[in-house]
């Protein structure tokens, strides 16, 4: 990844902030694994892999409708992006989490 790419994602993570999540009401806002904030929960929604190879490995790894995942950080490069999932660490490709749409989980307070 370029670093004008890197620079971009950097800020479309930082448009999405807390205080965005909590605006959105009762519609749920839904957004793509690659698009998440760093450091933010979100639940699983679709996985709307384009190869079926693609999505069963997904799913053998927990990446399952319903499934709580927490991304943790991404490479130096941009790619990949590493997932906390059902106890363990997963690196995915940014492509591969892009397939992925996922909900924010707000934390209580």
């Amino acid at each position: 990844m370029s670093e004008q790419n890197a620079q971009e994602h950097l800020n479309t993570t930082q448009s999405f902030t807390t205080q965005s999540f909590a605006t959105q009401g009762a519609a749920r806002l839904k957004i793509t694994l690659d698009k998440l904030p760093r450091g933010t929960a979100a639940q699983v929604l679709k996985v709307k892999a384009l190869s079926r190879a693609l999505q069963q490995r997904l799913l053998s790894m927990g990446i399952v409708e319903g499934a709580s995942v927490l991304f943790k950080g991404v490479a130096p490069l941009g790619d990949p992006l590493q997932i906390e999932t059902m106890g363990y660490l997963l690196s995915l490709r940014r492509s591969e989490a892009a397939q992925i749409e996922v909900t924010p989980i707000l934390a209580r307070s």
